[in-house]
């Protein structure tokens, strides 16, 4: 009888370590998860950007801080931080990149004639205007 106690309270003592470790890893893979899926989101972005702005004819004079107007095969394209989303438009139509939340902050700077610093969130990347005339 003893021995069916003992063996009764070990397995409840494993039971509960397995379980409290099961629950820990759930944990901590639906943080990484999330981690995970908005840098893939921010590379998306990023990469986005800034190929649209190696291929681009040129770079509007009015592009600022808040706002890149670019010239891309005929067409004006436009990138800004629009309902806490990154909305990119076209004269034929209007794309977001991302949802809510998802990113912080967007805003871009004009150190030199073709050349684009983006800095998204905490990241930060550059891209030249390698078609502008």
């Amino acid at each position: 009888m003893i021995e069916i106690i003992v063996a009764l309270t070990l397995s409840a003592l494993v039971l509960t370590a397995g379980t409290f470790m099961l629950s820990n890893y759930l944990r901590t893979f639906k943080k990484l998860s999330v981690a995970i899926e908005r840098n893939q989101i921010k590379q998306f972005v990023l990469n986005k950007v800034t190929s649209d702005i190696i291929f681009a004819e040129g770079i509007n004079k009015s592009s600022g801080p808040d706002l890149l107007i670019l010239y891309l095969k005929g067409d004006t394209l436009r990138y800004d931080y629009f309902n806490q989303k990154v909305r990119r438009r076209t004269n034929k139509s209007t794309a977001y990149l991302s949802e809510p939340g998802e990113i912080n902050s967007l805003s871009f700077t004009y150190p030199q004639p073709g050349l684009v610093l983006i800095a998204l969130n905490a990241n930060k990347t550059g891209a030249y205007c390698r078609n502008e005339k």
